[in-house]
């Protein structure tokens, strides 16, 4: 079984690219780790979950991902080598790291806004 759950942060600012035929796919980063010791993990969104990421989701929110681990080979500077990274199979959205709205009196729902 290869399965995968990640919970961290999102470390990098992200754009959405699509495929030839159209199909969107956003490159994270999420940082995660225990302890002192952090780790960035390569994650690969598809599809809707892409365009989820990209509308509500920024550098510095925190997310969970359930997916699969996938490599390949490439090579750089004539040094082969094997990647690894995890493609998204399911993607939660945790938190927001920006500050919360502010409550105002104004945003309170009045006695004449409730129909009974």
């Amino acid at each position: 079984m290869n399965r995968v759950q990640i919970y961290g942060r999102i470390a990098n600012d992200f754009t959405v690219r699509e495929t030839q035929s159209g199909t969107p796919v956003v490159n994270i980063n999420v940082a995660t780790g225990y302890g002192d010791r952090v780790e960035f993990i390569p994650i690969t969104v598809w599809s809707n979950q892409a365009k989820i990421i990209a509308d509500y989701c920024k550098k510095g929110d925190r997310i969970a991902i359930e997916g699969h681990i996938s490599s390949s080979e490439n090579t750089r500077n004539d040094v082969k080598f094997r990647e690894y990274r995890v493609t998204a199979d399911f993607v939660h959205l945790v938190e927001s790291k920006s500050e919360p709205k502010e409550v105002t009196p104004e945003s309170f729902v009045s006695d004449d806004d409730i129909p009974f």
